[in-house]
């Protein structure tokens, strides 16, 4: 049975070579003449009539097929054909094999697909974009082309979700990246893009990295620490954390202090702000948060100044010969009591959080956690 036909158009010409595919395999071979410009089509047929019918394509257009020893019309065919015109010479890559599902979801259960993905890493020096699959591996993507697709659907005549299997690490890709077939990578990339702007300020004198984690049920996995609870946003996300070196970030923020117990009084137009620092006395080392907001256009600044504050305490605590340190929550909400939460899963003592009354009646109460040096220092980028 039939289930895809690609055409190579000659150089000029409205004609070309064309192989009928069964599956992967080349079933017949013939000639085509065609007003199709190169594109992926979805085909029907009509062999009653003897019509083939081009979903996406104007009117009068010509499809005439003539095979080497075979009628076309006689021939079985899939209900829905994949239909490829390339031009002579486009390179065809030997490492994809191309795979007979089609629509937006054709693949989405499947163990290889490339959206089962668990993480992402944008390096926004040089735009490397890599995402953590769900099996382990990691894996390097088209960034630029991703944010193109979703920013031109339907671009160069693709009118329909299309699969291949790259033969190299056998994972499942779509032709086209948009929501549908991608709706991880997808949401991803739409929030690198808004993040991408401000981080790229930062990323003008070092190494600059964006990772993306999923936020499943508030705008922010931070908010606010102090004061007014953030607005809850209605389903899971992706939302860049910043990544680069701690000391280079103080140099690089203003309102940002040096020295083994540094600091950060950031107060943006945006309403995004960080009041925080390192603190040692009596030899004890803790991170004290006053204040945080991370959810507005310069919620990166606020993001990179914060961690590098938490590596700058961890610092601080292997100078003084300690294994872990404290970072202090002031007033803190649900949404910063989460979020320190997550850090000591994440790099500390899990279930090491401590509530402590506020200075304020009815006020949010101070919260601690419990981090480790080890575990932060592994995160800071050279």
């Amino acid at each position: 049975m039939i289930t895809a036909i690609r055409v190579e158009l000659l150089p000029g010409h409205s004609t070309g070579n064309a192989a009928f595919l069964a599956g992967s395999a080349t079933a017949h071979e013939g000639t085509v003449d065609t007003d199709l410009n190169p594109g992926i089509y979805k085909l029907t047929t009509n062999k009653a009539l003897k019509k083939w019918i081009i979903t996406g394509a104007n009117g009068g257009l010509r499809f005439i097929a003539e095979l080497d020893g075979a009628d076309p019309w006689a021939l079985d065919y899939a209900s829905s054909l994949r239909l490829e015109i390339i031009g002579k010479g486009q390179i065809v890559n030997p490492n994809e094999e191309l795979l007979d599902g089609i629509g937006p979801v054709a693949y989405r259960d499947d163990p290889r697909y490339i959206d089962r993905v668990t993480a992402r890493h944008y390096d926004v020096a040089t735009g490397k974009f890599t995402v953590d699959h769900e099996d382990g591996s990691a894996v390097e993507l088209d960034y630029a082309a991703i944010v193109k697709h979703l920013q031109q659907p339907n671009a160069g005549g693709a009118t329909m979700y299309v699969y291949y299997r790259n033969l190299q690490n056998y994972k499942i890709y779509p032709r086209l990246f948009d929501k549908n077939t991608a709706p991880s990578i997808a949401g991803m990339v739409l929030e690198t893009e808004q993040a991408r702007p401000s981080a790229e300020g930062l990323a003008r004198l070092g190494r600059f990295l964006l990772d993306l984690v999923k936020v499943r049920s508030s705008a922010s996995a931070v908010g606010r620490v102090a004061g007014q609870t953030p607005a809850q946003a209605a389903e899971a996300t992706w939302k860049a954390v910043p990544k680069t070196s701690a000391s280079l970030t103080r140099k690089l923020i203003p309102g940002m202090t040096g020295g083994n117990t540094p600091s950060a009084n950031l107060r943006c137009a945006s309403g995004d702000l960080l009041k925080s620092g390192v603190q040692n006395t009596g030899g004890a080392v803790v991170y004290r948060v006053d204040e945080m907001i991370a959810i507005g256009a310069e919620a990166i600044t606020v993001k990179a100044a914060h961690r590098s504050l938490i590596v700058a305490a961890a610092q601080e605590a292997r100078r003084m010969g300690q294994p872990t340190f404290k970072m202090l929550g002031i007033q803190a909400n649900h949404n910063a009591r989460r979020h320190f939460d997550k850090l000591a899963r994440d790099i500390g003592v899990p279930n090491s959080g401590k509530q402590f009354p506020g200075s304020l009646p009815m006020a949010p109460p101070n919260y601690e956690v419990t981090l480790r040096v080890d575990k932060v220092l592994k995160t800071n980028v050279p």
